[in-house]
């Protein structure tokens, strides 16, 4: 069997889990940020006392109103960039999926084999191999749950801070 296209190493798989849940991590911290500027806008046009002239009341509210707008439209693009991160994350699993059952199929052509083989050597490099995929299922599943939970736990904070943001708005 000729190492195939698409078969990576375990550090390049491990590599592709790590920046995944990173780059969620640091676009939530980003629209976390994003998101509180969208409240305390909010919040201060919210507590906006009516004075001064009529004209200068109107323009503060309107400036303040166009920084809630423009902050929303960073809110929205971020949102979005984090989406994608999720959507990469997901390919990755579903990936690291694929891989999983290609190698259990194996294990289980192994396991055909090692049953019709009589020489004991060959019979002892048998048991390595099943033992090399066993291990490489059970490395697989393990990336597979670190990449399934750090997208969940990204989706649940995406979700809470798209509520935060479109309570007023409603969303």
């Amino acid at each position: 069997m000729a190492k195939g296209k698409g078969v990576r190493s375990r550090g390049e798989i491990s590599e592709q889990t790590d920046t995944s849940r990173r780059d969620m991590r640091e676009q939530e911290e980003t629209i976390e940020v994003t998101t509180s500027d969208v409240e305390t806008i909010r919040q201060t046009l919210e507590g906006l006392e009516p004075s001064g002239t009529a004209e200068g009341a109107d323009a503060v509210e309107s400036a303040v109103e166009g920084a809630e707008d423009a902050t929303m439209d960073v809110f929205e693009e971020q949102d979005e960039a984090l989406e994608q991160l999720q959507e990469g994350a997901s390919e990755h699993e579903e990936d690291l999926g694929e891989h999983s059952e290609g190698t259990e199929r194996n294990l289980g052509r192994l396991s055909d084999a090692s049953a019709r083989i009589e020489t004991g050597v060959a019979v002892d490099e048998f048991v390595k191999a099943k033992d090399a995929a066993l291990n490489d299922v059970d490395y697989l599943s393990g990336e597979m749950r670190k990449v399934k939970e750090a997208e969940e736990e990204s989706e649940r904070i995406q979700d809470e801070y798209q509520r935060r943001v479109r309570s007023r708005n409603g969303g």
